[in-house]
């Protein structure tokens, strides 16, 4: 069972609202949404009444809740003992470019509550660079994004975590509606991520096979800022789907539906092997962290 999921039905009970929810746990609220109803699947029980507004409790809900609240004081109380039996050296976190949007503040954020004593270091670069750096002892862990499997590393520790897909927007006003082909796109401009992106790759590969290739615009880290130039009609944006919905221009843009482009790639927790206990109790919560965010793995592009 995800604790992750325990926090949000908590915090949930507690606050009284799911927008209040969200602000204890500094997540969105669609997140909080998500654990409360994985929680809901895996014990087989309407643990809120949505039918009230504001949502409350039934009565599976407030048995889970109090049941929870022993659950989760164990588990912190465990891990408060194993943080002071340890000297913490500073945990070294490496974050792929093409994610950092999404997970860097949910990952600084897990770990500081869970190793609050520790020293933090974040390093965001590519993903094949960061494992190169996780190679030399330089990093303990990355989380990345990356299209081979872990047989291709098999001197490290590799999980697939998560999956993050990304959508093609549009400035709201663009002529193109219902399903659509990549090749119907190729005359537009897009505001993208530098080359390297594993997204930008598997554009690049789609236009190619259909004979055209990619008309770049701009370039930029910064789904904040490409969404903002997409609103302005500068060019097309391939973000994921996940922060187009949080974004504040949401209203001045739309999704494409490309009938014939599905960008997904594989998220990856990769680490050293034989690490310190007190740092895998750190990686296995900043997991927690990004699951329940970003949602279940699902079967990743080639």
């Amino acid at each position: 069972m995800n604790l992750e999921d325990l926090r949000a039905l908590i915090a949930v009970a507690e606050t009284g609202s799911l927008a209040r929810a969200a602000s204890r746990l500094n997540i969105t609220q669609p997140a909080v949404t998500r654990r409360l109803q994985r929680l809901e699947a895996e014990l087989d029980a309407q643990l809120l009444d949505r039918e009230q507004k504001p949502a409350r409790l039934t009565a599976a809900g407030e048995h889970a809740y109090r049941e929870g609240v022993k659950v989760v004081s164990a588990a912190d109380q465990f891990a408060s003992e194993l943080r002071a039996s340890h000297i913490k050296p500073p945990l070294r976190i490496g974050i792929s470019s093409g994610i950092a949007d999404s997970v860097l503040c949910l990952g600084i954020d897990a770990v500081r509550r869970t190793v609050p004593q520790a020293k933090l270091v974040v390093v965001v670069d590519w993903t094949e660079r960061l494992i190169g750096k996780l190679a030399a002892q330089e990093l303990d862990a990355v989380i990345g994004m990356r299209r081979g499997s872990a047989a291709d590393l098999p001197e490290l520790s590799l999980r697939h975590i998560a999956s993050e897909e990304v959508v093609v927007v549009a400035r709201a006003d663009h002529p193109a509606s219902g399903r659509i082909s990549i090749a119907a796109l190729a005359g537009d401009p897009w505001v993208i991520n530098p080359d390297g992106c594993g997204f930008r790759h598997l554009l690049d590969r789609a236009l190619a096979a259909t004979g055209h290739t990619l008309d770049v615009a701009v370039e930029l880290w910064g789904v904040d800022v490409q969404l903002s130039l997409v609103a302005r009609g500068i060019g097309l944006g391939l973000v994921p789907a996940r922060l187009v919905t949080a974004s504040p221009w949401r209203d001045q843009l739309k999704v494409l539906d490309v009938s014939d482009f599905n960008a997904r790639l594989a998220v990856w927790m990769i680490a050293r092997r034989n690490i310190a206990p007190c740092t895998a109790h750190a990686l296995a919560r900043l997991e927690e962290a990004i699951v329940g965010d970003l949602g279940p793995v699902v079967a990743a592009a080639e």
